[in-house]
């Protein structure tokens, strides 16, 4: 709320309320380090890696031409979802930006001089380096070589037979022929073999894993309700404590929206 008079206040951590939410998404590799920033560009918060502190983005990202004049600045950024490249530390990244939590502005919009009014919200952005973007473009799936692999040696292994098939009927079949034949039949099967095995244990794990989540997810669901209803109840007790007459303490403000 923005009434000065209103004897209630509410003050949270973002360490305790966002970190949760993303670390995750740094540690998985996915970005290198994610922030939460002002519509003017100040970071309000930020987790990943220490070299990657940044204070303010506005600064970060602006960018001019040959006379001076700009040619992209964080306005342009924050009002929609949108990429620019960016030097940190000496190293190139891709700065990744999203408008969010426009409901929790409680400030004016400010507006930078000769220029547009700034977002209303906040602004989520994601810094990914380069080089591990460009590395992960000419990665190759596990699927895919572990395929591909498997037919190769399954070609390298139908040598003795293509040869046997091959055969002249002057040539004679020597005795090395035999056995690389044999060989390579013995290890075609137990290759198949494997192969086959491995598909259905994979199959077979991710139907498990699919029953699993699906548990969890209904688990957690069953937990947030029964957490929102013993919430609901635990208000519904102070509203009617508070509207009691002889209640010393201020009463609730009365309702007002946040923009």
């Amino acid at each position: 709320s923005n009434d000065a008079e209103s004897p209630w206040q509410v003050r949270l951590s973002l360490d305790d309320l966002v970190e949760p939410l993303l670390r995750d998404h740094v540690n998985d590799g996915t970005f290198d380090a994610l922030i939460i920033a002002a519509p003017d560009g100040r970071v309000i918060f930020q987790t990943g890696a220490a070299p990657l502190q940044v204070v303010h983005l506005a600064r970060l990202v602006a960018s001019k031409d040959v006379k001076g004049a700009e040619t992209r600045t964080f306005d342009d950024l924050a009002r929609a979802a949108g990429m620019a490249d960016v030097l940190v530390a000496g190293d190139q990244y891709k700065l990744f930006t999203q408008p969010c939590c426009s409901v929790l502005s409680t400030g004016v919009s400010q507006a930078s001089p000769g220029g547009p009014q700034a977002s209303p919200g906040w602004v989520l952005a994601g810094l990914t380096s380069q080089r591990s973007l460009t590395a992960q473009s000419y990665a190759v799936s596990f699927s895919i070589m572990a395929v591909i692999s498997i037919a190769l040696l399954l070609a390298l292994l139908s040598w003795p037979f293509v040869k046997l098939l091959l055969i002249g009927d002057a040539q004679r079949i020597k005795a090395h022929d035999v056995v690389l034949v044999g060989t390579s039949a013995l290890l075609g099967i137990a290759l198949i073999t494997i192969s086959v095995l491995d598909l259905y244990a994979y199959k077979t794990l991710e139907a498990t894993l699919d029953d699993q989540l699906q548990a969890f997810a209904e688990d957690i669901s069953r937990h947030a309700n029964d957490e929102i209803k013993a919430a609901v109840g635990q208000l519904a007790r102070l509203e009617t404590a508070v509207d009691r007459p002889d209640f010393p303490y201020p009463r609730f403000p009365e309702e007002q929206s946040i923009s």
